[in-house]
């Protein structure tokens, strides 16, 4: 397990107002002249009022530090570097950070000489990257924001989520290296937008197509929450820690999936995912370089939708090429046109590999790699009531039958070859080495985690058990 420590170099906070500040008690930071004057953050489209002006409310001020100023700077790179050494941290989660002038990271990274990733809470990428170039890495918010209205309703657009992922590509110098998540402390369950677990299974997979996949803590087990009041940092005791719950198990296959393609497939983690396929409710990606790439197709019809067949190109396999769908074992072959038809049910996610690349792996019972399509699936559908004053999804399951898939014998078309673009490495790696180490399991953010004082992100699968690690 890699340790990620969750700082903030933005602010010092005061248990006051802003004009009323004893600087005196604030170490090392004791004297007004390492703070802008007080102003209040209060205009998201002006740079120097998000940069320079005071976070915080009138009970708790948060003063904002000169991080411009050379002696502020070379204090701060004294302490993190101190700090990296002392408790062996191997990453920085940096609150905030957008609240900071890009130029602050360059140094303070390579004084802290571990991998970076920032909190940048905006939706434009072409802002928000010029964080990521700085510091190597940012969460990836301007994907989350589109990701989410994509699919908490059946009405979302699939349209919108596309042209973000595309321009991501454009203004961002290694997607590889951003991280992709759906729930965080500081936004909404997304169970608080819907119930449906199909939808869940969707979001979840995307964050796991590209990038550093995130799981919040209580996100396995399809907590609800929102922000205010914060119901979405609720203890994950009060759940039980599930192993059986649906999404757990989903993430467990997964991230086990994940680490296998990173082992069997050369470069993985370094190409950037491309959309082949999309529509109104549906998309089809691939990420990895040809012969050992992952199609993943994603679709927001939702639990409730009837069986139906994408037919997709652009993958970059040969026709006759055997794939296996990972989450269901179904095998598809790649018809003779160049097709790959994927059938879609009940709104469930879809990942497909190389059969043979899955030979003597624990997927799919590939130690007899003849194993038949399976006839059924269960599906698993979620409530929410409120059990002695607190939300709590109820789970039910069923079987669904699983249509046979059928193959058009006609077709033009051949698949579209992608253009494989390894980006360029990133500003660190976590522990320190040289390049990003694109391959860690999982990060786990428990947000204030009690048990690692300040650490937000957790760079492991301690959620799951050593069998998916």
């Amino acid at each position: 397990m890699y340790l990620m420590l969750d700082i903030v170099v933005n602010h010092m906070g005061f248990a006051g107002t802003g004009w009323d500040v004893d600087y005196s008690v604030l170490n090392p930071f004791n004297d007004q002249k390492y703070y802008h004057q007080y102003c209040p953050v209060n205009d998201p489209h002006n740079m120097t009022n998000t940069e320079e002006c005071w976070l915080g409310d009138s009970l708790v001020t948060l003063a904002d530090l000169r991080t411009e100023d050379e002696d502020v700077q070379a204090m701060f790179g004294d302490w993190i570097s101190e700090m990296v050494s002392n408790y062996s941290i191997d990453g920085l989660r940096i609150d905030t950070a957008l609240n900071v002038q890009s130029s602050f990271f360059p140094n303070f990274v390579d004084e802290a000489g571990v991998f970076a990733m920032g909190e940048t809470m905006h939706g434009d990428n072409s802002y928000a990257c010029q964080w990521a170039d700085a510091m190597g890495s940012i969460l990836n918010y301007p994907i989350y924001y589109t990701l989410t209205r994509a699919f908490q309703s059946c009405e979302g657009s699939i349209g919108d989520l596309v042209a973000t992922i595309n321009s991501a590509k454009t203004n961002c110098h290694d997607t590889t290296v951003l991280g992709s998540f759906s729930e965080n402390h500081d936004v909404p369950r997304f169970a608080n937008y819907t119930d449906d677990l199909s939808l869940a299974k969707n979001i979840i997979a995307f964050n796991f197509a590209d990038g550093i996949p995130i799981i919040y803590q209580g996100q396995e087990q399809h907590m609800n929450g929102d922000v205010s009041p914060y119901m979405n940092r609720a203890p994950l005791w009060e759940t039980g820690f599930n192993t059986d719950a649906p999404l757990y198990q989903h993430i467990a296959t997964l991230n086990a999936f994940r680490q296998h393609v990173i082992k069997h497939s050369k470069n993985y983690t370094q190409y950037m995912n491309e959309v082949i396929y999309e529509d109104l409710h549906s998309l089809a990606m691939r990420k990895g370089f040809d012969g050992s790439q992952v199609i993943t197709v994603l679709n927001n019809n939702g639990v409730t939708a009837e069986y139906f067949l994408l037919e997709i190109t652009g993958h970059g396999f040969a026709p006759g090429t055997k794939l296996t769908e990972v989450l269901t074992c179904a095998s598809i072959t790649i018809n003779e046109t160049g097709y790959l038809n994927v059938p879609m049910f009940a709104g469930t996610p879809k990942m497909l590999y190389p059969t043979k690349l899955l030979r003597k792996s624990s997927f799919c019972g590939m130690n007899d790699a003849s194993e038949p399509l399976p006839s059924s699936t269960t599906i698993t559908q979620t409530s929410t009531m409120i059990i002695n004053g607190h939300p709590t999804v109820v789970s039910t399951a069923k079987v669904i039958p699983i249509p046979t898939a059928t193959t058009p014998a006609n077709s033009d078309s051949t698949p579209d070859a992608p253009h494989p673009h390894p980006p360029k490495g990133s500003h660190r790696a976590l522990g320190g080495a040289e390049t990003i180490e694109r391959s860690i399991p999982i990060m786990i953010s428990a947000a204030v985690a009690a048990g690692v004082a300040s650490a937000g992100y957790l760079a492991g699968a301690d959620l799951l058990d050593s069998g998916h690690a």
